[in-house]
């Protein structure tokens, strides 16, 4: 096990799947309460690659640290949920909902 034979395993990273209102993002607060770490969510389709258009990455993190009232070491153990990645593909199958020439 990383960390030593008998050291927790220590998950940083978690996907949720499941269909709309099954309750994916009221578990990522209750679980964001069992540890009392700030929490930030965001809708998916307001983000771009190239933040010309919408929302940047940094932006998720930057409020992640407002979240945590500027404590970095706290904001380093806070949860991002990015919601909606769902619509972020279109009936065409395009990334973002954009047509490909």
């Amino acid at each position: 096990a990383p960390g030593g034979p008998g050291e927790p395993y220590h998950k940083r990273n978690v996907l949720l799947l499941g269909p709309s209102g099954v309750g994916k993002t009221a578990l990522l607060r209750a679980a964001r309460l069992a540890v009392d770490a700030p929490l930030v969510t965001a809708d998916a389709t307001a983000f771009s690659a190239t933040g010309y258009v919408g929302r940047e990455a940094s932006d998720l993190a930057w409020s992640l640290l407002g979240a945590a009232d500027g404590d970095a070491d706290l904001a380093s153990f806070g949860v991002c949920c990015v919601d909606e990645v769902d619509k972020l593909c279109s009936s065409t199958g395009t990334a973002g909902g954009g047509k490909t020439s």
